[in-house]
């Protein structure tokens, strides 16, 4: 027959079990295909945010220059609602909500979708998932990043680590953890960010605006007036993040 103390014992290594399964996991993104933000065993969040003229759609999987939707493990439900009709009107915001999963069972993803404004479709991006098996444990979590939609066509983005149309062009394909990437055209800008790794916040901003009626300029940042602050990445211990 057990003890009390026993027990007590027993009850203490389950919950400190517990919480090794369920706390953060390290991953590497040099050793792997992974970038941007590292996702794992979280409730978690994606937000559209259109500052342009048009809404803010995704590519089918039926259209020509389109990847196939996201794959997802784990019973989770489809990446952005892939497969279902939507749009952000101009000058608003979508959230989709993520859940995490179980214990054994993490919900992950692995491919790309692919967004655009409908007034820019030739400066279309893509969102990255990259599956990698979380350190330490047997399970898997999710990279988040962003990276132009180049299937077909060469896209013209500003080069990394450059100053374009007055803000600063980040790294998004090198392999490494960051919480900010940025995507900088002549006629958009795109930011992917986070400030908790659990909400990501996709912004798409046109940077110039005319009237559809009489051609004047509405307002255009693209030049000099306009000059962001440099945007640095924050890399959490090199290539690995906690």
């Amino acid at each position: 027959m057990s003890t009390k103390i026993q027990k007590n014992i027993l009850v203490v290594v389950v919950i400190l079990s517990t919480l090794f399964v369920w706390g953060p996991r390290t991953a590497s993104a040099a050793t792997h295909l992974g970038a941007g933000i590292w996702q794992y065993m979280s409730y978690w969040s994606i937000s559209l945010v259109n500052l342009t003229d048009y809404p803010l759609t995704y590519m089918r999987n039926t259209e020509p220059d389109a990847y196939g939707y996201p794959w997802v493990g784990n019973t989770g439900e489809p990446m952005l609602d892939a497969g279902t009709d939507w749009q952000v009107d101009p000058y608003r915001t979508k959230m989709w909500l993520c859940d995490r999963g179980f214990i054994a069972a993490p919900i992950i993803y692995d491919g790309r979708i692919t967004l655009y404004s409908t007034g820019f479709k030739d400066w279309a991006f893509d969102l990255v998932f990259e599956d990698q098996k979380a350190d330490g444990v047997l399970e898997h979590g999710t990279w988040i990043a962003l990276s132009p939609h180049e299937k077909t066509t060469k896209q013209a983005w500003a080069p990394a680590n450059t100053w374009s149309y007055g803000r600063w062009a980040t790294p998004v394909n090198d392999l490494a953890m960051h919480n900010v990437m940025t995507l900088i055209g002549p006629k958009l800008m795109v930011t992917l960010y986070t400030a908790n790794s659990v909400d990501m916040v996709v912004v798409v901003q046109q940077l110039k605006s005319t009237d559809e009626t009489t051609g004047n300029v509405v307002w255009d940042d693209t030049g000099d007036a306009y000059r962001a602050y440099k945007l640095d990445f924050v890399d959490r211990g090199s290539t690995y993040v906690p």
